[in-house]
């Protein structure tokens, strides 16, 4: 750049400008030649020590019993290593993970923050169940009215009058209903319980 200045001391001419451009080009140039040697290098490198890696786990794997989990103390069935090397079994791992993004013994960041799970609210559950209800009770070209064909079968065995109809589709509604939010309940029980 200095010989840009000695060369072209009039800032504002072409020809310094251009000179410039040119220092700046090459610079940089030069400077992604350098980090891509630098890329492979970092790459050689990191391919070199997980083959190490892998040699010294396999090394050791062969003469150590199996490996406890540090967090609930039951031999390992599998194993989770995080980017920091601290290891645990798949279950405890699952289990942190819904709740921390940190490793549970150094707090290393290992993903990104978990979204927060709340738990599911009863009215959001009756809304699902009367949806359902809805959508079983309508006429769609896939099928006709569960109601409508539940209530012939059942006017078969009734007498037939108009108020029957109504009363045994009103039944079959609630008996639906009712048991959609029996189900539900238990969903919600255990969607519930799955949030620790």
């Amino acid at each position: 750049m200095a010989q840009v200045l000695v060369a072209n001391p009039d800032r504002r001419t072409r020809k310094h400008k251009q000179a410039v451009k040119e220092v700046y080009e090459s610079t940089i140039a030069s400077l992604i030649v350098k980090l891509s040697e630098e890329t492979t290098r970092n790459n050689e490198l990191r391919t070199r020590v997980a083959q190490r890696t892998r040699v010294v786990a396999h090394a050791n794997r062969d003469d150590e019993p199996t490996p406890s989990c540090s967090i609930c103390m039951e031999d390992m069935h599998g194993r989770v290593t995080l980017v920091c090397g601290h290891e645990m079994c798949p279950d405890c791992f699952a289990q942190h993970s819904r709740v921390n993004n940190t490793c549970p013994f150094c707090r290393e960041e290992f993903a990104p923050k978990p979204k927060k799970q709340y738990k599911m609210p009863l009215y959001q559950i009756d809304g699902i169940v009367e949806m359902w209800a809805e959508s079983v009770g309508g006429d769609t070209p896939t099928h006709s009215n569960y109601f409508r064909r539940q209530t012939v079968l059942l006017l078969d065995k009734n007498d037939g009058t108009l108020a029957g109809r109504a009363a045994v589709e009103s039944h079959i509604r609630w008996l639906i209903t009712a048991n959609g939010k029996i189900l539900m309940d238990k969903v919600k029980e255990w969607y519930d319980n799955d949030i620790v």
